[in-house]
């Protein structure tokens, strides 16, 4: 009985240990903190975090992340200390409960996949420092709001668009659900969208490229429709839109596309919609799209169809239903 008490009392002190404040390293001059009263991380130090290889080597965390890894979901806050310039590849992967941070002034730099995952966080601001980020809210399906300072000379956020934009290639890099394409954006960048959780897609006029991976793993999606100033498609654009039914391209001419551009999509089943137009055989013989069984010529219809729905669809399910025509009579009755 004395030694079953005995275990039972070692094993309790270890998991009190292993909830403790405890901190390492993350970067040749960063150190870590997590305090567990407040479940916040503090890093304190300068220039940047070590690279998280665990994608690239497959076999695990470097040493450094390991205990963050340990405790990253009871990470709820995240706080910066020092002139720290750099945040590494997935430094912050999946830590579901993060809600709040605040990335420091110095920073210059965000590694991909940094905040991969991290599904509670629903704001964030890009510092007017940073002159590099890569594709980082993967994941983030809670996250609402991103603004860029407005004095950073790399990136904007115009419009209040929800998104990181390349301001001199007017070129969209970032995204969040709730992002809202600007009219002056012309190119979509590489993995843009990568497995974001939305219904459909409507590119606005002045999109001429689609860059590689763009759209890849947006398995929920249903609809994209792309504008007539579309000129090229990128290597894997929609690879793995498994749900996706239809396209509707409003170039009278095929944009240029990759045979691996619509890799995963359905053929079959997934309808393209063209213009009625002199070059629509430009569709049935071009590399990628040749590949639809199903071409129709009536985009107008079905484009008018898609508006009227996306309008009616009040709670944004992707239906419209007897809650959405409730809403509808509602604001007609009252405004509200």
């Amino acid at each position: 009985m004395k030694k079953a008490l005995l275990t039972l009392v070692t094993i309790l002190a270890t998991c009190t240990c292993a909830f403790a404040d405890t901190s390492g390293q993350c970067g040749s001059n960063i150190t870590w903190t997590f305090e567990e009263a407040t479940k916040t991380l503090k890093l304190s130090g300068s220039g940047d975090m070590y690279e998280n290889e665990y994608a690239s080597r497959g076999d695990g965390f470097i040493p450094g992340y390991l205990v963050i890894i340990n405790i990253r979901n009871n990470i709820k806050n995240i706080v910066f200390e020092g002139t720290i310039t750099g945040i590494g590849d997935f430094a912050f992967d999946k830590c579901i409960n993060l809600e709040t941070i605040t990335l420091p002034e110095s920073l210059k730099r965000i590694g991909s996949n940094a905040f991969q995952d991290c599904s509670s966080l629903s704001s964030i601001h890009i510092p007017r420092n940073v002159s590099l980020i890569r594709p980082c809210f993967i994941g983030c399906d809670n996250l609402k709001k991103i603004t860029v300072d407005i004095n950073n000379t790399k990136f904007d956020s115009r419009n209040n668009c929800n998104g990181v934009i390349e301001t001199a290639a007017n070129r969209l890099v970032v995204t969040c659900p709730t992002t809202v394409i600007p009219k002056s954006v012309t190119n979509i960048g590489s993995l843009a969208y990568l497995k974001s959780n939305m219904l459909d897609i409507d590119l606005p006029k002045g999109v001429t490229t689609i860059e590689e991976y763009a759209f890849n793993g947006c398995e929920q999606l249903t609809t994209a429709i792309l504008p007539s100033t579309l000129t090229t498609i990128g290597p894997n654009d929609f690879r793995n839109c498994t749900n996706l039914e239809a396209i509707a391209v409003k170039a009278t001419q095929a944009p240029a596309a990759s045979a691996n551009s619509f890799e995963g999509v359905n053929k079959e089943t997934c309808t393209l919609y063209i213009p009625q137009h002199r070059n629509a055989l430009s569709y049935i013989t071009a590399t990628g799209w040749k590949d639809f069984e199903n071409t129709k010529t009536n985009i107008e219809e079905f484009v008018e169809a898609f508006t009227a729905r996306k309008l009616c669809d009040t709670n944004k399910d992707g239906e419209v239903n007897v809650t959405d025509v409730v809403r509808i009579y509602n604001y007609i009755i009252s405004g509200k």
